[in-house]
């Protein structure tokens, strides 16, 4: 399984394949069963509970900067569950120097993270959502970002106080919102920070945040990058999204136990966390696209690289 690490950078989609194929030939039919409903869309959010053994030789949580072997093995599980859920693994080329996987140790008022600083708590967001739907083009017709990810999968390694994810259904939203306000939030007339993990600096024009796509609604949601505009249109439909957002009826606290994978929709699901009581929450993360999802693409013998240039 050691040798497995080198392959996560050398061939990460065979490497998910050829895991997925494991799982589909061991794994009990009723995961198999949650696995297709996530793959067909019926599904919003998905844990799987001891989906994967953590190895008795597991390092301590790391720190900046720090990786090591034994757990970016572990990261072959949530391809192996992403992959078998529809999703191929991706990996963005600004972060962590495009490799595949993350970890991610959230400390008292501070987080560790392969590179980034923060704080022990994460506002309710999607990934990338400064990347808008599929990419941005700015008024001019030039495209400013490219694709966000289709898919979030975690691996938890250690969560010794049992410090939950947040996770928000946006069917549970949209059920609360005036029809309006829906219409509102899927015009292009939002401001989104575009400073985060993957990008350095800048402020995305005319996001939309809300889209219908397949017969559902798609959501992109950062509460720490949005920017207030002029448009009073604009306003009223962040005030109305955050009210909703933060109503304790739609947000729903998963605490993972070592071993668990979570697999998050990324255009339907917002996820975030609490200030963490302990030092040690460690999760492996990793990211899914569907086949055809556009601007990802295999670039430098990195397949599924997704592009996130915002120059």
């Amino acid at each position: 399984m050691r040798s497995d690490a080198k392959a996560l950078d050398e061939a990460p989609t065979d490497t998910a394949m050829h895991a997925a194929r494991l799982i589909q030939e061991n794994a009990d039919q009723s995961v198999l069963n949650e696995l297709d409903r996530f793959s067909m869309r019926d599904a919003d959010a998905l844990i799987l509970r001891g989906a994967f053994k953590v190895p008795d030789d597991l390092p301590p949580s790391p720190r900046e900067g720090q990786e090591d072997i034994v757990s970016r093995c572990q990261a072959i599980a949530s391809m192996a569950y992403g992959q078998a859920a529809g999703f191929k693994p991706v990996s963005c080329d600004n972060e962590n120097g495009g490799l595949i996987d993350r970890s991610v140790v959230a400390k008292k008022g501070l987080e560790a993270s392969r590179g980034s600083h923060g704080k022990g708590g994460l506002h309710d967001h999607t990934e990338h959502a400064q990347a808008g739907f599929y990419g941005h083009s700015s008024p001019d017709g030039v495209i400013r970002s490219s694709a966000s990810v289709d898919a979030l999968i975690i691996a938890m390694l250690r969560n010794p106080t049992d410090d939950p994810t947040t996770v928000v259904c946006l069917p549970d939203v949209s059920d609360l919102l005036p029809e309006h306000i829906v219409e509102t939030a899927q015009l292009p007339i939002f401001d989104m920070d575009a400073s985060d993990s993957t990008t350095s600096s800048g402020v995305t024009q005319g996001v939309s945040l809300l889209r219908r796509r397949f017969g559902r609604l798609e959501i992109v949601w950062n509460a720490a990058q949005l920017r207030y505009s002029d448009d009073p249109r604009a306003q009223a439909a962040i005030d109305w999204l955050s009210c909703v957002i933060r109503d304790p009826m739609v947000r729903r606290k998963a605490a993972l136990k070592p071993g668990d994978v979570l697999i998050l929709d990324n255009r339907t699901v917002i996820h975030g966390r609490d200030t963490p009581k302990s030092e040690d929450r460690w999760f492996k993360r990793v990211f899914g696209a569907r086949t055809g999802s556009p601007n990802v693409s295999a670039d430098a013998g990195k397949p599924w690289l997704l592009k996130m240039d915002l120059s």
